[in-house]
């Protein structure tokens, strides 16, 4: 037995409409979400264009001026007996110019006295066995490979460190080593 689908669509034109899905918008109330549930997968994307550019895709949050602005979690589901759920982020392939690019910013502060926001990579812990490793590769090219920079932020008065530690080990184990080393 199958269940019915549900298409909205604009029709066909010169200049295409648009499809808005809002919710109201309340000074101080709080408001329920819109929520998109699909019990296999959940597809959103934009349709492919030979003539034209493609179309984007944007998720935003909405800004605030009395309390914290809202945040954006990407996250899969747990699993009991087998993995979690991949991430993965990935540029598509250029075939006649240079490949896209991937950024990843935190916040900037303006206000005197405060922080930039915070920039965390870290791998899963193993509590039953071998916490997972972190790879950070530049690509392989024909001709050269691409560069790895690490780099502390400028600053008027001085700029930041950068640290490259091991991490204790246990009672009966060794800290791992730190290798640098030229190919």
């Amino acid at each position: 037995e199958t269940s019915g689908s549900i298409l909205l669509s604009t029709g066909p034109a010169e200049k295409v409409g648009s499809i808005v899905l809002s919710t109201p918008v309340s000074d101080d109330a709080t408001v329920d979400g819109i929520s998109m549930m699909s019990g296999q997968s959940l597809l959103l994307g934009t349709t492919s264009q030979n003539k034209a550019l493609t179309g984007s895709m944007r998720v935003i949050t909405g800004s605030s001026v009395r309390q914290n602005a809202g945040g954006f979690n990407l996250e899969t589901g747990s699993s009991l007996l087998a993995q979690g759920g991949a991430i993965t982020m990935k540029v598509g392939a250029s075939y006649g110019s240079n490949g896209g690019h991937v950024g990843i910013f935190a916040g900037d502060a303006y206000a005197a006295g405060t922080t930039g926001g915070l920039l965390t990579m870290s791998a899963g812990n193993g509590y039953g066995g071998i916490g997972g490793d972190v790879i950070i590769a530049a690509g392989t090219g024909s001709a050269a490979s691409g560069s790895i920079t690490i780099s502390s932020g400028n600053g008027l008065t001085s700029t930041g460190p950068v640290s490259m530690i091991s991490a204790k080990g246990g009672k009966p184990g060794n800290s791992g080593d730190v290798q640098l080393g030229s190919g």
